[in-house]
C-alpha cells in the first residue's frame, strides 16, 4: 500500500478509486507484469481493467536496474585498484573508456593498418616528457 501511495505522488492516474477496485481483480495472479499484460490484451479485460493495464504498462516501460552504470563502475575501480600508484588523473578516464568500449577497440584493432596509423598519430603529436622508441624486430631465419 505503501508503494502505491508512492506511485500516486510520482504519477497521475486518472482515477485511483477504479485502480484500487482493479487491482484486487487481479491481485491473486502472482504472474509477470508481461504475462499478466498479455492475457488481459488477449482476453480484452485491458478494457475492463483500464487503470491495471495503464499501470502495467508504466512497470514495463520503467527502468528496472542500473546494470550498466554498475559494469562501468566495477570496470573503473579495477583500473584503479590495478594502476593505482602509476596512473595520472589524465589518464583515468581515458583507460576507462577504452576499458567500457573494449570491442569497439577490437574492432579496430582488427583493421589493417590500425597500429601504424596509431604510430603515425603519436609521432605527428609535439614532444612529450618521455620519448616513446618503436622499433620492429625481424625474426632471423634459423638455417
Amino acid at each position: 500500500m505503501v508503494k502505491m501511495q508512492q506511485l500516486k505522488k510520482t504519477y497521475s492516474f486518472s482515477n485511483w478509486e477504479q485502480l484500487e477496485n482493479e487491482r484486487i481483480n487481479v491481485y491473486a495472479d502472482s504472474a509477470p507484469p508481461v504475462k499478466l499484460l498479455k492475457c488481459l490484451v488477449d482476453n480484452g479485460l485491458d478494457l475492463v481493467n483500464e487503470e491495471v493495464a495503464k499501470l502495467l504498462r508504466l512497470i514495463l516501460t520503467l527502468s528496472v536496474t542500473t546494470a550498466s552504470s554498475e559494469r562501468s563502475m566495477s570496470t573503473l575501480k579495477r583500473i584503479k585498484t590495478y594502476l593505482r600508484n602509476t596512473m595520472s588523473n589524465d589518464r583515468l578516464p581515458n583507460l576507462g573508456m577504452l576499458a567500457v568500449e573494449k570491442h569497439l577497440l577490437a574492432n579496430l584493432s582488427s583493421e589493417q593498418n590500425f597500429i601504424e596509423r596509431v604510430i603515425d598519430v603519436f609521432a605527428n603529436k609535439k614532444t612529450r616528457k618521455v620519448n616513446f622508441l618503436y622499433k620492429k624486430t625481424l625474426k632471423k631465419n634459423s638455417n
